[in-house]
C-alpha cells in the first residue's frame, strides 16, 4: 500500500491507541465505544491454539476457504505469552493493513487483559483441544529436529539438551511445558463459561476425522462464513500441497460425502513421533506416585498405619485409571503443522 496505516486511522482511532485502559485490560467511555464499532465492520478468524494442535493447517485451510490473509495481532512472540496489539487491530479495522480477512494464528492464553480485549472489539476466539500428552509427544519430536528453532515462546533448553537421554528430554518438556499447556485450556475454559456465544473450542481429535466440518464452524463462528463445499475444497488443496501429501490419506464416508481423513500417521517419516515409552511412561509414572502418595496420606490421616506396608500392592483401580488417562498408546494423528 502506498500510504501509511496512520493516514486512514481517523481522530479516534489514533486516539485510542494513546489511551491507556484500566490496569487490568478493561475498556471503558469513548475506548470501549471506538473498539466496539470497529470490531464490527469486519471478520478477524483468531485461532488461539496451544502449540501442537493443527494450528497452521488449519488457519491455512481457513485462508484457502476465505480468500483472506495470514495475519499477526501479536506484538512480538518473543515471549512466552503472546498478547493482541491494539494499534495493529486498530489499523486492521480501520482497513489499513488489508482488504482481505485476516486470519491469525497465535500461541495465546485467555490472560484477563486479552479477554477484555477481546471482548472490546467483539472477537470469536476458537481453541482446539488436544490431549496434553499427545501435544507434548509432539513437541518434544519437532524440538529435537531442531533444538535451536523458535517456536513462538521462551523455552530455554538446558545445555547439553540434545544429548541427554530420551527419558530426561522428556522430563524437562513435561516440568516446563506440561503446567504451561494446564493453564493455557483452564484460562480458555473459564473465558468460555463465561461467554459461551464468544469462544468456540473444536476438538483435534473430530478435525482429523472431519476436517471440513470443523472449518465450516470455525468459519461461521468468527463470521466469516463459507459453503461446506468450499471448505472441502479448501481442505483437499491444503492437503495435496502442504507436508502432510506424502501420507496416505484413508477416505471416510461422513454424513455428507467422502473426505480426507487427516491420518498422517500413515506415513512414519511424515510423523517422527519420539515412542510413546518417553512421554507417556513418564507421564503415567508421576500420575501413578501422586495417587500412591495421596493413598498413604489418606490412611495416615485415618490412623490406619497398618496400611502403608500395602500400599505398593494396592495399585489396582486407581492406577489403571491413571494409565487410561494418560498412557495414550492409540496412533492419533499428528498435523505436521509448525512448518
Amino acid at each position: 500500500m502506498d500510504h501509511s496505516p496512520l493516514d486512514v486511522l481517523g481522530p479516534a482511532a489514533v486516539e485510542a491507541i494513546f489511551t491507556s485502559p484500566h490496569i487490568d485490560g478493561i475498556f471503558e467511555g469513548n475506548l470501549l465505544a471506538t473498539a466496539r464499532e470497529l470490531g464490527r465492520r469486519r471478520p478477524l478468524v483468531l485461532l488461539a491454539f496451544a502449540p501442537r494442535t493443527a494450528g497452521t493447517f488449519l488457519r491455512t485451510a481457513a485462508i484457502e476457504a476465505s480468500q483472506g490473509q495470514l495475519m499477526r495481532f501479536a506484538h512480538a512472540e518473543g515471549g512466552r505469552d503472546a498478547s493482541l496489539y491494539l494499534p495493529w487491530l486498530l489499523a486492521y479495522f480501520r482497513g489499513a493493513l488489508t482488504a482481505d480477512t485476516a486470519v491469525t494464528h497465535v500461541h495465546m492464553p485467555a490472560a484477563t487483559a486479552n479477554r477484555h480485549l477481546i471482548e472490546a472489539f467483539d472477537l470469536h476466539p476458537v481453541v482446539m483441544r488436544r490431549s496434553i500428552c499427545d501435544s507434548l509427544k509432539s513437541l518434544l519430536a519437532m524440538i529435537e529436529d531442531d533444538p535451536q528453532m523458535p517456536i513462538g515462546f521462551s523455552f530455554l533448553l538446558p545445555p547439553g539438551f540434545a544429548a541427554m537421554p530420551a527419558p530426561r528430554r522428556a522430563d524437562i518438556l513435561i516440568d516446563v511445558m506440561g503446567p504451561w499447556y494446564a493453564q493455557f485450556y483452564a484460562s480458555w475454559k473459564a473465558f468460555a463459561e463465561a461467554a459461551p456465544d464468544r469462544v468456540l473450542f473444536t476438538d483435534y481429535r473430530d478435525f482429523c476425522s472431519d476436517p471440513a466440518d470443523v472449518l465450516e464452524q470455525v468459519l461461521a463462528h468468527a463470521r466469516a462464513p463459507q459453503s461446506f463445499v468450499r471448505c472441502e475444497q479448501a481442505i483437499a488443496t491444503v492437503w495435496q500441497s502442504g507436508p502432510c501429501s506424502v501420507a496416505t490419506a484413508n477416505v471416510r464416508i461422513t454424513r455428507r460425502r467422502p473426505l480426507p481423513r487427516l491420518n498422517c500417521c500413515a506415513s512414519s517419516a511424515l510423523c517422527p513421533i519420539t515412542p510413546r515409552s518417553t512421554i507417556g511412561t513418564i507421564f503415567s509414572s508421576r500420575l501413578q506416585r501422586r495417587e500412591q502418595s495421596k493413598r498413604i496420606v489418606r490412611m495416615r490421616n485415618a490412623g490406619d498405619e497398618d496400611e502403608d506396608a500395602e500400599c505398593g500392592n494396592k495399585r489396582g483401580a486407581t492406577d489403571g485409571k491413571a494409565l487410561a488417562a494418560f498412557d495414550r498408546n492409540r496412533a492419533e494423528p499428528d498435523i505436521d503443522d509448525e512448518q
